[in-house]
């Protein structure tokens, strides 16, 4: 927007005026100059003093205070008129502005005086105190370390508003010191082996307390079980070096094995006193441990061998010849077992955010991960995993490409009345330069999800700008747009991220791409995919170099509101291409497409915000094409091509896989009118729903899209809802009034409900 220049005339008319009065005798009104003397014989006052009120202010961070100054002359009359500078000593503690309004930053003191022309007031001390403690919370929640050793615990205080107190006294208690001591800098000593409760305590307000469990030094423990305890069995372990160690499992199927000296990492054989034995592998490189042994820790540790045409049973005999995997490695193929199995952890009350297949204890009592454990089968020779509670069955196939080094698990899962299918895949990595990438690859993640940690709602682009490759492209988008659009969508947003599969490795290119699940710190899961690049050994994030957006769905779809036809299962392709770059795409594949042209459906008008202050508007040409209320599932791993046709420059045709299916809905209920009337533009609008039950759900958004004309050719605009907890069955979005500036007419409500494998069942409330 240009501005109008008339308010800098009147400023310069005034300065005019100003100068113009200078030139006369005070003809223009005012208060009388300090000190100068007059040919006629009288003299000016003279400043001779400021005072600054109040006294010794206190007030806490957040709040300002009001200060004035008082100026006397040398015969101790008041003199007004006069214009004063003001000056915090400390502006981290309080900045103060040119009216003497002060505003409280941080906890402490600060001076603050008043100034007109060589004269400086007295200081007066503004005194800030923190405000006070609404919660505490410690970190980590558990940790477990050996005789001797440190665990280092942190206190988080924050005020009711939520707001992180950094000065917060903080007073640590152990439960029991005769198992671990804690200092007041909050590092425990381990004592002796046992248990003990951690708590970090500021005033009144307790943090709920962490476990810190003390280990003897040089032990591996665990539970092998099989749908049962397994007692009276032989366990073995063998370290990198091939040294082993041997123990029996006690009547509840626990063990514990002497490693001091031993080389980590282990694995560890378990031999019933009848049936086939079971393997597990250390998930951490530590001498005292938690390894588990079951059937889904055997099928980890089979799958790292089979994916190099090699048996557990031969790696086990030489583990010098055929090593275990590293910690990194063993956490790949671990994670596509947890995502397969997260279904049925979660109905058992299992957290999958901080819960290891291999290295979590448990109790083999028939609840928990150990009633999964009842409720599944595998059979390694015909690599099948079936998992059922008697109402809802999952059927999974296991197979391996050994020139890729890459485990697949194809699972279906149905209770009779919904079915969902899904495809999960990692490269294991066995090769040298694929366990280097892995490595360079999560040091960029953990670096670029630190970034957003820190930053929170403050992010901005160019914090995430050293994270991503130079000739970055994504979907249309170059290495500075598509930074906005991340920085817009991630803004404010904090967790944690684990890589979750490592997709493919072009080493010749040094390219890469690798699924994460980001954690977000306020309850759900984000799977993000991302392709990196090596650039001058960093790995930054280099986008999927495609020409235009192009969103591929396999869903389960709900049309409620003024539209309810074409709900059931749904193949689609959303295009979204930057204004006036492409010309045509077309669609072939699933036995449904043959060079189908999308159907063109107007412009999008999204809004990204480079920093919280900024905004910028890209228009995209949007297309889109979709086979709906199909009879039948389409497998997962079906190819499907795009091919999309530039403005300028030869046709590129992109290679599109559904890796999951579902006829599971997601229904908005309580819905009472499907007309715009019955909407309150503007305001924040709840809608309540139910959810999938055949897949394990990593992530609910609900969002709106508005338009200002017929769908199918008008102007529309997204406006982008927050993601909510997995669980979540109610949330609010706020549906505008306008877009692009014109009266919105017709309104979309999208709800979206996507799995940890990638399973989407999506609901549509219609208005008009």
């Amino acid at each position: 927007m240009t501005s109008s220049p008339l308010p800098l005339l009147r400023r310069r008319a005034g300065l005019a005026s100003l100068f113009a009065c200078a030139l006369l005798a005070w003809g223009c009104g005012g208060s009388t100059p300090a000190a100068t003397n007059n040919p006629g014989g009288t003299t000016t006052p003279t400043l001779a003093s400021i005072t600054v009120s109040p006294a010794a202010p206190s007030i806490a961070v957040g709040a300002t205070q009001t200060f004035t100054a008082a100026a006397k002359d040398s015969t101790g009359a008041a003199m007004t008129g006069l214009t004063f500078t003001w000056a915090s000593s400390s502006t981290s503690v309080a900045t103060i502005s040119a009216g003497g309004l002060a505003t409280a930053v941080g906890a402490g003191t600060t001076q603050i005086t008043a100034k007109s022309g060589s004269i400086t007031s007295a200081a007066v001390t503004l005194t800030v105190t923190p405000p006070p403690v609404a919660t505490v919370t410690v970190a980590p929640t558990s940790a477990s370390i050996q005789v001797g050793q440190t665990q280092t615990f942190t206190a988080t205080a924050k005020d009711a508003g939520g707001n992180t107190l950094s000065g917060a006294s903080i007073t640590w208690a152990s439960s029991s010191t005769a198992t671990a001591t804690i200092n007041s800098s909050g590092v425990a000593t381990a004592v002796a082996a046992g248990s003990t409760q951690i708590t970090a305590a500021s005033g009144s307000v307790t943090s709920s307390p962490a476990t810190l469990t003390v280990v003897p030094a040089g032990t591996v423990t665990g539970t092998a079980a099989a749908g049962s305890p397994l007692t009276a069995a032989a366990v073995t372990l063998v370290d990198a070096k091939g040294v082993t160690r041997s123990a029996t499992t006690a009547s509840d199927g626990t063990f514990t094995l002497l490693t001091g000296g031993l080389t980590p990492p282990f694995v560890i054989k378990v031999l019933p006193t009848s049936g086939n034995a079971l393997y597990s592998v250390s998930a951490d490189a530590n001498a005292n441990s938690v390894v588990n042994v079951d059937p889904l820790t055997d099928l980890i540790i089979r799958s790292w061998y089979s994916t190099q045409g090699q048996t557990v049973d031969a790696g086990f005999a030489s583990p010098g010849t055929l090593p275990p995997p590293s910690p990194a490695q063993v956490q790949l193929i671990s994670n596509i077992v947890l995502q397969v199995t997260q279904l049925w952890l979660t109905n058992n009350g299992v957290d999958t955010s901080t819960f290891n297949l291999i290295s979590t204890p448990f109790s083999a009592n028939g609840t928990g991960f150990d009633k999964v454990l009842d409720q599944t089968t595998v059979n390694p020779g015909a690599g099948t995993v079936k998992i059922t509670d008697g109402t809802t069955t999952q059927n999974s196939t296991v197979t391996y490409n050994t020139t890729t080094s890459a485990v697949t698990i194809n699972s279906s899962t149905s209770n009779g009345t919904s079915t969902s299918v899904s495809s999960v895949s990692t490269i294991a990595p066995t090769q040298t330069a694929q366990a280097a990438a892995l490595a360079g690859i999560t040091t960029t993640m953990n670096s670029f999800v630190a970034t957003l940690n820190a930053k929170g709602a403050a992010l901005t682009s160019a914090d995430l700008s050293p994270y991503i490759a130079p000739n970055a492209l994504n979907d249309g988008l170059g290495p500075a747009l598509w930074t906005d659009s991340i920085v817009t969508d991630l803004r404010g947003q904090t967790g944690s991220v684990t890589v979750t599969s490592l997709n493919s490795l072009d080493s010749t290119n040094t390219i890469a791409d690798a699924t994460f699940n980001f954690s977000e710190a306020g309850g759900g899961t984000q799977s993000l995919d991302f392709q990196f690049q090596n650039v001058n050994g960093t790995w930054l994030i280099g986008g999927n170099q495609r020409i235009t957006n192009l969103s591929f769905s396999a869903e389960m779809r709900t049309n409620q509101g003024a539209q309810t036809t074409g709900s059931g299962p749904d193949i689609n392709v959303d295009v979204q291409a930057p204004q006036g770059t492409v010309t045509a795409v077309t669609m072939s594949g699933g036995g449904i497409w043959s060079n189908t042209p999308t159907q063109a459906s107007g412009q999008v008008d999204q809004t990204f915000t480079p920093t919280p202050t900024t905004s910028e508007d890209i228009f995209f040409d949007h297309s889109y094409l979709e086979a709906d209320s199909l009879t039948t599932l389409i497998p997962a791993g079906t190819a499907f091509t795009a091919t999309v046709t530039p403005k300028t420059g030869n046709a590129v045709t992109y290679n599109l896989l559904t890796n999951a299916f579902t006829t599971d809905p997601v229904i908005v209920t309580g819905l009472t009118s499907s007309s715009m009337s019955s909407l309150t533009l503007g305001q924040p609008t709840t809608y309540h729903w139910t959810l999938p039950t055949t897949y394990a759900i990593g992530r609910v958004k609900l969002n709106v899209l508005v338009f200002v004309g017929n769908q199918s050719t008008s102007l529309s605009c997204e406006a982008k809802g927050s993601n909510l907890a997995a669980n979540a069955t109610s949330g609010s979005v706020t549906i505008p009034a306008t877009c692009n500036g014109q009266p919105v007419v017709q309104v979309n409500i999208n709800l979206v409900v996507t799995g940890i494998n990638g399973e989407r069942s999506m609901a549509i409330v219609f208005y008009q």
